[in-house]
Order: structure tokens, then sequence, then C-alpha cells
């Protein structure tokens, strides 16, 4: 069962690598903290919608209610929700098909307000409350 849901997305993501950058039909079949899953009305291909796309609003988890919520609850994206949505990326050797909403700018959000922990990002590592400090680097062991 699992070999033949990973052939059909193979032979959908083939398909519609064609049509990368068209709007789709789809429906909300999952929802994750990084993002909500998608599948292509009348073809069956799922794709993922990372969270960073989905606009300059933060997005909370509510696993009960298994949906995201914008932080001022303007937005909520939950299971069966149908909208459309714009194809971005379609890997037909994987599979895998990555989408976006249709107003988003060309490249995703970039402005997203400040963290409300107060902590900063340096580099790759969070930076501020606890840990090492940030202007200071593990040298490793000198010989």
């Amino acid at each position: 069962m699992e070999a033949e849901r990973e052939t059909i997305d193979r032979y959908v993501a083939a398909y519609l690598a064609t049509k990368v950058g068209e709007i789709v039909p789809a429906r909300i079949t999952g929802v994750q903290p990084f993002g909500f899953f998608a599948t292509v009305d009348g073809l069956g291909g799922d794709g993922l919608v990372p969270v960073s796309t989905l606009g300059s609003e933060r997005f909370f988890y509510d696993e009960a209610a298994r949906t995201l919520d914008s932080e001022h609850g303007r937005v909520s994206y939950s299971v069966g929700q149908r909208l459309e949505l714009r194809l971005m990326d379609a890997n037909p050797v994987s599979g895998a098909l990555r989408f976006e909403l249709p107003d988003a700018p060309e490249g995703g959000f970039r402005n997203r307000p400040p963290r409300r922990d107060g902590l900063k990002k340096a580099g790759k590592h969070m930076v501020g409350k606890r840990g090492r400090p940030g202007n200071i680097r593990h040298q490793g062991r000198k010989r």
C-alpha cells in the first residue's frame, strides 16, 4: 500500500513539474507546527505549505483542534479546508510537492515581527537569556 502511494506521488509530481507557478485547487489534509499538508483536488498529490510562506504574522499550532491560527486570530488553517495554492516546486524523483499561498510575494515573506521572548538570532543559534553569550564561540580543545 505504501509503495503504491509513493508511486502515485511520483507520477503526480512528474505531471505537475510542467505546471510550476500555476494555481491549483487543494484541500488541507494535515496540520503541523511547521506548516500544513495539502492534496491537489482531482490528482491526489500531497505537498507542503511551510509556515514561513503564510505571511508576516506568527502562527500557533493548536494540537487539539489540529489548526494553525494566526497571532491576532485573522487567519486559521484546518484539516478539510479547501483553498487555492500556487505550486512552487515538484520533484518527480522523490514525489515531493511544495506550495505557497497565491498572494505571497516572490521568495516568500521575509519581514517578520521581532520575537516576543526577547531572544535574538546570532548565526544559527538563539542568543540572549541562557547559555553562552553570542560573542563567545567554542574554540575546541587546544593542544
